[in-house]
This record gives structure tokens, sequence and C-alpha cells, in this order.
């Protein structure tokens, strides 16, 4: 017997906020006692400069609830053929193979990570005055970020892993196929999307709470599609994302 898929997303959102907002006190005192902090530029405007010292590397009050749950939650899938997985499967009340648990959501997941880590390493170089304490320059992170988007869009394609060629457009009833060319289409959305997050993030809470809607839209459309596994990320996101305002 499995649980409804919405209520055990809703649920594990409501678990990811509950971990959130234990993990971020002792993240922010681990911040301050190591000194990441923000660091103003002397021209910007005097309300930014009380922002001086502000914790950043604020992403991981994020990332380690979603990253913990998805991990577990796969794992107990995963290793079903032992006794620790049949327990953890067994507690939830989930059948072996359950379709609220699953593969699909380990390349957002690995996506998430990977990009988290360049942003950290961004924020790092900043705080510790490396390559010139500016953080990491355009020409620098703009490849990288390619290049991860190039690898995720090739991963979403391949028929080892996903085998996604088809794209939905407004107006147009049925999906188009458009073959190879999902590839630059989904490194373009990747691409755009990462570094419009990175332009919201200007005022606080913006980018979050931006972010929290859109995770809410996007679990919406996976519940009418079927994917539940990733309805089940999305929610974990927005759990996480409302913990963090």
């Amino acid at each position: 017997m499995n649980l409804d898929p919405m209520p055990f997303a809703l649920a594990l959102g409501s678990v990811s906020f509950v971990i959130a907002v234990i993990w971020g006190p002792p993240l922010i005192r681990l911040l301050r006692k190591y000194r990441v902090g923000k660091q103003i530029r002397v021209e910007l405007p005097t309300a930014h400069q009380t922002k001086m010292g502000t914790p950043t590397m604020g992403g991981l009050m994020i990332l380690v609830p979603v990253l913990l749950i998805t991990v577990v939650m796969n794992l107990a899938n995963f290793l079903s053929g032992f006794d620790t997985g049949k327990a953890i499967l067994a507690f939830f009340n989930f059948e072996e193979g359950s379709t609220l648990v699953g593969k699909s959501i380990l390349l957002p997941l690995l996506v998430m990570v990977s990009f988290g880590v360049l942003g950290a390493v961004d924020d790092l170089s900043e705080v510790r005055g490396w390559w010139g304490g500016e953080g990491l320059k355009a020409r620098v992170m703009f490849p990288l970020q390619f290049l991860l988007a190039l690898i995720t869009a090739i991963a979403l394609y391949h028929p080892l892993f996903l085998g996604l060629h088809e794209v939905g457009v407004p107006g147009v009833k049925d999906v188009v196929d458009v073959g190879i060319w999902y590839v630059p289409i989904a490194t373009f959305v990747i691409l755009a999307m990462a570094n419009a997050v990175n332009l919201t993030d200007g005022l606080d809470g913006l980018a979050g709470s931006i972010a929290s809607l859109s995770f809410v839209a996007y679990g919406v459309v996976a519940f009418l599609q079927g994917q539940f596994p990733l309805l089940s990320f999305c929610f974990t996101m927005v759990g996480a994302l409302l913990a963090f305002l």
C-alpha cells in the first residue's frame, strides 16, 4: 500500500521546513564564527552598508534539508533488497518500487548540488579575497554554468538516462518532438533560469519567495502529469525555501 502522492509531498515539504528551521540557527552561528559574511563595496548606497558581515552561503540552509530527505528516501528504495531498506519502506507504508520515490529526481538533485557548489565557491572567493576578492569573474562563471547546463541537457536527452526529446509549446495542443534540438533548448533554459534567480536575488526574500511559488507551480504540473517523484522533490524545495524566508 502507498500513500497518496499529494499528501506525501506536502508531508515531505513540512519535514523539510522543520529541518531547515532547526538547521538554520547553527548554520548562521557557524558562518559568523568563521566570518563568512558579505563584503559591501563602499560606493554602494548607505542602506547597503548595514548588510556588511551578514552571513553569506545561506543556500546551505536550503540545500542540506533537501539533499538529506531526497537521499534518504531514495536509499530506502535502492536498498529494498536489504533489511534496512525494507524497514524504511515499511515505516512509511511503501511498497518496493514505490512511485513516490525514484531515480528521476536524482538528476535535478545533482544539478542543484552542482550549481550550489559553484555558488559556494563564488561566495567564498569573495569573502576570503581569492582572485581579487570580487568572486568568480563572468568569464569563468559563465563557461562553468554552461558546462553544467550542457551536461544536464545531455543527460535529459540521452536514452540511457531520461530520454526526453519533446517540449510543450503554449497554444499547441500536442507536444512537439524536437529531437536532438532538445539539448540546446534545455541548455538555454537551465542557463537562463540559473542567472534569472541570481539577478533576482538583489532584495531580501525576493528570490526565495519567487522560487517557492515557482516550485509550487512545478509541483502541481508534475502531479497532473503523474510525475510523483518530481512532485515530492518540488514540495521538499518549497518547505526549505519557506524556512529560509
